[in-house]
């Protein structure tokens, strides 16, 4: 990062822009800038991509969709809608929101332990590739303080490692984060990602064995422990995720390779679990592998269940959800399934683009 725009240099960006208490020489001031000379500053930090500023017509509209959020009687407790579906102002915000839940996680002194979930996909990834350039954390992690902690990155599913879902895949990213954590955190007891080995579908029957193996099994102490046959519950403090459509996700292919049928009222996937309209899971099922004129029910593998999301989101837990609508070269619709996650409560934040949640709030 330029030294002009250093960390102390973008909060007072920061309290300038959104605080109607400070004025120009009270943020000029403590870097002996004159208030012209901090002016001309932060237009340049502003031009070179540093700073975004988000203008009140999509600050509105954040107002608007946090009033829908809760005529659902949901317990939805942050939002963004900034940027357009397609570019990089999309993955910045994206990123920068998940900054400030991972900063208010680590400032918390009760938490020695933490433990951050990452789902697959092409949003999620867009996310860890903006924050592996390092240009937000010292905008908005400045003076975080996680001395002493024990942190987890780990990856919530698994999907093949091949062509485009290379960039999104789960294993990857939380390898790309946690070196990121290394460089930034100083002080930090561990720092420790965990990945998931396994075929990306199994069956109902099998799933115990899979989640017993070695591999596979500390991750699921950690998210979803109670599929052991325990009471404990998930440890989990920040989950990112996103959602998928039946016509345009992996899904697509999956069924086609798998032969897997999926059933009329799926809209989509909340972290590869398929879904209605109304949050609630469906199942997906294939012709019996052992006995003819048969089938079985059979999931994408997850290290987190459904309700376990749920209970994360009901528990003060934060779990955002990154999704939107590409209307481009390659047109996705995931709006019933963002619904879906929203009526399930799967989730309690969302970063979305400005027309996807017009499309949510149906004012478009």
């Amino acid at each position: 990062m330029p030294e002009e725009f250093s960390a102390e240099f973008l909060r007072q960006c920061s309290r300038y822009l959104g605080s109607n208490d400070a004025s120009l020489r009270d943020c000029a001031d403590p870097l002996n800038l004159s208030p012209n000379a901090f002016l001309h500053r932060l237009r340049q930090a502003y031009e070179a991509g540093f700073i975004v500023v988000t203008s009140p017509e999509k600050r509105d509209l954040r107002i608007q969709l946090e009033d829908w959020w809760r005529s659902q009687e949901k317990p939805i407790r942050g939002f963004v809608a900034s940027g357009s579906p397609d570019d990089s102002t999309f993955a910045r915000a994206a990123a920068e929101a998940f900054l400030r839940l991972l900063r208010d996680v680590l400032n918390d002194k009760a938490l020695l332990e933490v433990n951050i979930g990452i789902v697959s996909g092409s949003s999620t990834g867009l996310v860890f590739d903006e924050l592996v350039q390092g240009r937000l954390w010292d905008e908005i992690m400045g003076g975080v303080d996680a001395e002493g902690k024990t942190i987890r990155v780990i990856a919530l599913n698994v999907t093949p490692v091949v062509g485009w879902e290379l960039r999104g895949n789960a294993n990857i990213s939380v390898l790309k984060f946690a070196v990121l954590l290394r460089d930034r955190l100083s002080r930090v007891k561990q720092i420790t990602p965990y990945g998931l080995s396994t075929m990306l579908v199994v069956s109902e029957a099998n799933l115990r064995n899979v989640d017993d193996s070695p591999s596979n099994r500390t991750v699921v102490e950690l998210t979803d422990p109670n599929r052991l046959g325990t009471n404990k519950m998930s440890q989990l403090n920040l989950v990112i995720t996103g959602v998928g459509s039946p016509d345009n996700s992996i899904f697509q292919r999956v069924l086609q390779e798998e032969n897997l049928t999926a059933p009329p009222e799926m809209v989509g996937d909340v972290a590869f679990w398929p879904v209605d309209k109304l949050g609630a899971e469906v199942h997906l099922t294939r012709a019996s592998k052992t006995r003819n004129h048969e089938t079985e029910e059979c999931l994408i593998y997850s290290a987190v269940r459904l309700e376990t999301l749920r209970h994360l989101t009901r528990t003060g837990r934060k779990v955002m959800l990154v999704a939107r609508n590409r209307r481009l070269e390659n047109k996705v619709h995931k709006t019933p399934a963002i619904k879906a996650a929203i009526l399930g409560e799967y989730a309690n934040y969302l970063v979305t683009d400005e027309q996807t949640a017009r499309d949510l709030i149906g004012t478009s």
